[in-house]
């Protein structure tokens, strides 16, 4: 996409943090124009520094702060270079308060460009912890959370066709590769999805398998010796994927293995050893029944077994 020029910069900025173009204080005037320098009409750039923006007071010296906290220069310079636009996405990122920092970083999960059903990923971050009771109830304080990223245009919701629902969202590929980025500085999670993994973390705690290829040697060696550790699995790409036995992996909390078509029953024969499973999703798979051990799952909140053909019964 071209950069928008200086009058759609300019209306794109002050209708989402003022929700009128006419209605920014004299006093902004200047700082708002030093902004829009940086943003370098780069939508994504002025749609997050906006929202930024839109939760502070509108006050010239804390806009004049934030605005010298993204260092130099535009977003977009001459050679191509996006600097500036991952200052404002890093800078909009530290900003989060931590439980929504570690939702944010839970999307590092997904593969680019996923439609992700928003009803599964609250009950996941509902799964992981993530999610404080004083608040409120669980359900609800997920949505807000998920409202407030959205606010914050670190997620893009994903509007039905025939109404105004949202089922869906998805993160630009820019805010990806800064969470994938960050992840990987914390040891959040492991991705697998076609870069080149020289080395695996003496603790995976998170696991997300999206390709087959050669980062995958090693990787179910990887995964038995750490499985101690690991708290999430989530498996995109089934096809080709080795599958490891499920047993004693303690700290397992969210476990999704839809659209696993080799998964059997010997895959899951030992699920009940994962006293902490607090979400397992199975679907369009070869399993025939589930073991009588699933019933030791105490923790167990949500079992999504749809599409699950071969199974005709629960223990």
């Amino acid at each position: 996409m071209a950069p928008l020029d200086d009058v759609d910069s300019r209306r794109l900025f002050f209708k989402r943090i003022f929700s009128s173009v006419d209605s920014c204080p004299s006093e902004l005037e200047e700082v708002s124009a030093r902004i829009l320098k940086k943003c370098g009409g780069l939508p994504l750039a002025i749609i997050t520094f906006a929202c930024l923006l839109a939760s502070k007071t509108h006050n010239k010296d804390e806009w004049e702060r934030l605005q010298d906290s993204i260092g130099t220069g535009s977003s977009f310079d001459k050679d191509g270079n996006l600097k500036g636009m991952k200052d404002i996405l890093l800078h909009s990122y530290l900003d989060l308060p931590h439980h929504l920092k570690t939702c944010l970083l839970y999307l590092c999960l997904y593969p680019e460009d996923s439609m992700i059903d928003i009803k599964l990923l609250k009950w996941k971050w509902i799964a992981e912890g993530f999610i404080a009771t004083q608040w409120g109830s669980l359900d609800q304080v997920a949505q807000n959370c998920f409202n407030e990223l959205v606010n914050r245009n670190m997620i893009q919701p994903v509007y039905g066709n025939y109404d105004s629902s949202v089922r869906y969202c998805r993160v630009h590929d820019m805010v990806l590769d800064l969470i994938i980025s960050l992840s990987d500085e914390e040891n959040f999670a492991t991705v697998l999805n076609g870069r080149i993994c020289n080395f695996f973390p003496n603790k995976i705690r998170r696991l997300s398998m999206q390709s087959s290829g050669k980062e995958h040697k090693g990787a179910v060696g990887a995964i038995t010796e750490t499985k101690i550790h690991i708290r999430s699995l989530t498996v995109f790409e089934p096809d080709k994927l080795i599958v490891p036995h499920l047993v004693d992996f303690h700290a397992l909390r969210v476990l999704d293995l839809f659209g696993c078509d080799s998964l059997e029953n010997k895959h899951v024969k030992h699920i009940g050893s994962s006293r902490q499973l607090r979400y397992l999703r199975i679907g369009y798979s070869k399993i025939t029944e589930l073991p009588c051990e699933i019933g030791k799952l105490q923790h167990l909140e949500t079992l999504d077994l749809r599409d699950c053909y071969l199974l005709h019964r629960l223990p």
